[in-house]
């Protein structure tokens, strides 16, 4: 199997620190083990050339160009596997790169549904799920190259257990979470 390793290793905008060395470790060990086991692996690193990173504008620059990954892997028959040091590039990039639009599955201790009103923290990575759904940052997100909202009744959450706000989401998505 064709596969490309894309890895972002950015957390929070600052390239190769704190929890992005996670992505450099993993994304290293994966590529020997395909390669020893007979795939073809192309690897693919997503550096952004700034002097002085921002969380919320590098974070995007990082989610636009692993959409830009995403795509050119699958248009080549590569399947992508996307490794990155934070949530929002993982989730935002990969579905937005995808030429088919998927549901879904979010394994995640955190419940990354928050937005700009409803967080207390202002963490940016806390708001994965709310921009793949279209819930914020509709601007940048619209920004990014593929972008399509998906449903919030497309979205599984698996594992959370740290949900600090729910308010913004539907009735009927909720009742449905229960």
């Amino acid at each position: 199997m064709n596969i490309a390793v894309i890895f972002a290793p950015y957390d929070s905008g600052h390239y190769k620190k704190r929890l992005a060395l996670g992505a450099v470790a993993l994304s290293e060990y994966l590529e020997k083990r395909l390669l020893s086991v007979g795939h073809s692996v192309s690897k693919k690193e997503i550096v952004i050339d700034t002097a002085f990173p921002r969380e919320v504008t590098t974070s995007f620059d990082v989610i636009r160009a692993v959409s830009t990954a995403v795509s050119k892997a699958e248009s080549q028959g590569a399947f992508p596997i996307v490794f990155s040091g934070n949530c929002n590039a993982s989730a935002v990039g990969t579905l937005s790169g995808l030429k088919e639009k998927p549901g879904v599955i979010w394994f995640d201790c955190h419940g990354d549904f928050n937005t700009p009103e409803t967080t207390t923290g202002g963490f940016l990575d806390g708001m994965a799920i709310s921009i793949v759904t279209g819930d914020c940052w509709g601007a940048l997100a619209a920004s990014v190259p593929g972008f399509v909202p998906t449903a919030e009744n497309c979205v599984v959450q698996v594992g959370s257990r740290d949900i600090l706000s729910l308010k913004h989401i539907s009735e009927p998505t909720r009742q449905q979470a229960r």
